[in-house]
């Protein structure tokens, strides 16, 4: 894995090498006690629209984009590109028509607080409180 291609602080942070390290055991233990376990089971799709986000990079004349820029400028052209409001979703049901799993795709990232130096769960965890408490664990 390649290091130093951004700084990171001092204390507090695994460092990319011993993510590694501390990520390759889990990965392979978690991959064979999957196939080890596997049962028949159906898989189902839906899709959907839900505004979870927009797009706010900023589009000028010399034809760079910026985040979180000022836009009454006069060489403001637009924002980059069209807003993706699409809810992408894979359902996993096992043998007896309980939904076990999902796999949601949004074209919005929710892993951070941008004014803050924190990892979040963002609005993941009211949709995964709501899909336990509609279809159980």
């Amino acid at each position: 894995m390649t290091e130093g291609l951004y700084e990171l602080p001092a204390e507090g942070v695994m460092r990319p090498d011993a993510y590694v390290e501390f990520l390759v055991d889990r990965v392979a233990d978690a991959v064979v006690e999957a196939w080890n376990s596997r049962q028949p089971g159906s898989v189902g799709w839906g899709w959907g629209h839900a505004v979870l986000g927009h797009n706010r990079r900023a589009i000028y004349e010399d034809g760079h984009a910026q985040m979180y820029t000022r836009t009454h400028l006069s060489n403001f052209r637009g924002i980059e590109g069209p807003g993706d409001h699409g809810v992408e979703v894979l359902f996993f049901w096992n043998n007896q028509q309980q939904l076990i799993a999902t796999a949601i795709n949004v074209a919005c990232p929710s892993q951070e607080v941008e004014s803050k130096n924190e990892m979040d769960a963002d609005f993941w965890h009211p949709v995964r409180e709501s899909l336990r408490s509609t279809y159980g664990a």
